[in-house]
């Protein structure tokens, strides 16, 4: 095939007839094979039932449906994915981008260029919404070394090598060709027409200016310590212990000359940063004490117990995802995760299984209705733990108590929806972002 073109939609029922009809008139002369991806961006008006309609007047066309609101990145994300064409492109359903530029833009990737983003010269939005995007545009150009003066516009066209390395999520759709820049794709702009919109309301404010900026330092800091995040905070905790070692070492020196030592603020404050400094730098790394040579003798006793073996420390995260791709090689259809320290009783498993059956995702809650069911626990690990969860809850909006917890049972669905080769995270965070994707796919969670 050589065209895709994938439109992420929310609330546009007016447009989208209009919009097909127009993408026939500008394609349909060019001779390519092509196909529509919609994708329902958790629409709450009649939405889909237009897609399911035009869908059978234009077989090219193929819906996709979110059951609510997850993001244009996600559903740009889906989209790539099911795209088949040698070229794809993207635009709004608001029918402010016109189709007729797509087959220009096509021209100038067969130039040798790798992505064509639309630079909308006469923008007809008010100036409270122009003004603010320049300026974001003239900061995200100085960090990605490519001038264009339009990220955000929606109309866009790729080699499919393009879709196919950049992974998107969270709003990082704006930043499709600082990505691709940066993994040493050749870009450029074209100007393109943009048109007032007719029919619904826009679903941006002002308030994405701030989001983007915020984004913007993510994603910098993604690409320069994702790898080596020790290079980041470990500077940080060394500039703690200069501090603390500074502060105290004063107060020492007054101590040997005075024989007096009085607590003062500047003394706490030099205790303060030298624990900082120590937890920037903790490090925990397990040494062999024969747990798979255990694990192995009573694999042979009983054939339900299985062991893989893995030449060094990998990792929490790894672990997981091994184990999980294992349990899809077999066709498994639940998959429980649980710690082996006894943290985790295996009497509840009946429980996880019951509550399943109505669930993508169980997860077994420590802190289920503001109640604290840990044991054990001395007060430090406890507010990490909590504090960690509070901070999810408000950075995420991911509506459960536990999102850190390590027990858990899967859908095999829901194990296949992660895409497990592009997990990021460890320990907590992998725990978290397990929770997240499921979460943000529209599957059910539920906890215990």
């Amino acid at each position: 095939m050589d065209l895709s073109m994938v439109i992420p939609v929310k609330e546009e029922s007016e447009n989208l007839p209009e919009l097909l009809k127009e993408i026939v008139a500008a394609i349909e002369p060019t001779g390519f094979s092509y196909e529509v991806i919609i994708i329902d961006d958790g629409s709450r008006d009649n939405t889909w039932d237009v897609v399911e309609n035009l869908s059978k007047e234009y077989p090219f066309i193929r819906g996709f449906r979110f059951q609510f609101n997850c993001g244009k990145a996600d559903a740009l994300a889906l989209g790539f994915s099911k795209a088949k064409g040698n070229y794809v492109a993207t635009l709004d359903g608001d029918l402010q981008d016109d189709p007729l530029e797509i087959p220009k833009m096509i021209k100038i990737l067969d130039e040798g260029y790798d992505l064509v983003s639309g630079w909308k010269i006469r923008r007809l939005d008010p100036w409270h919404k122009t003004w603010p995007s320049k300026l974001f545009n003239l900061t995200v150009s100085m960090v990605c070394g490519k001038r264009l003066h339009d990220f955000n516009c929606g109309i866009k066209a790729y080699r499919r090598s393009v879709v196919r390395y950049i992974e998107l999520y969270g709003d990082y759709h704006r930043f499709i060709p600082v990505m691709a820049k940066w993994q040493g794709f050749r870009i450029t702009e074209m100007p393109v027409a943009h048109r007032a919109r007719v029919h619904g309301v826009s679903k941006y404010g002002i308030s994405r200016l701030v989001s983007g900026f915020l984004d913007l330092v993510s994603l910098m800091f993604m690409r320069s310590f994702s790898t080596k995040p020790l290079h980041f905070f470990g500077l940080i905790g060394l500039l703690f212990m200069l501090v603390g070692l500074g502060i105290c070492g004063y107060f020492g020196y007054e101590w040997l000359q005075t024989g007096a030592l009085h607590v003062r603020p500047l003394l706490l404050a030099g205790g303060f940063a030298l624990v900082m400094s120590v937890q920037f730098f903790s490090l925990d790394d397990g040494s062999p004490d024969g747990t798979g040579d255990l694990v192995q003798a009573e694999s042979e006793k009983n054939p339900r117990i299985h062991l893989i073996r893995r030449k060094g420390k990998m990792g929490l995260g790894s672990a997981y995802v091994t184990g999980f791709k294992w349990a899809l090689e077999r066709d498994y259809e639940r998959v429980f995760e649980m710690d082996a320290d006894f943290s985790h009783s295996p009497a509840d498993l009946t429980r996880f299984l019951e509550t399943a059956e109505n669930a993508d995702l169980v997860l077994g809650s420590r802190y289920q209705d503001r109640r604290i069911s840990v044991v054990n626990w001395d007060l430090r690990r406890l507010i990490l733990s909590y504090g960690a969860n509070v901070y999810t809850r408000l950075v995420t909006r991911l509506p459960v108590s536990d999102a850190t917890g390590g027990f858990k049972c899967f859908r095999r669905e829901a194990l296949q929806a992660l895409n497990l080769d592009k997990m990021k995270s460890d320990g907590y965070c992998f725990q978290i972002e397990t929770t997240f994707k499921i979460w943000k796919k529209g599957l059910r969670v539920k906890e215990i």
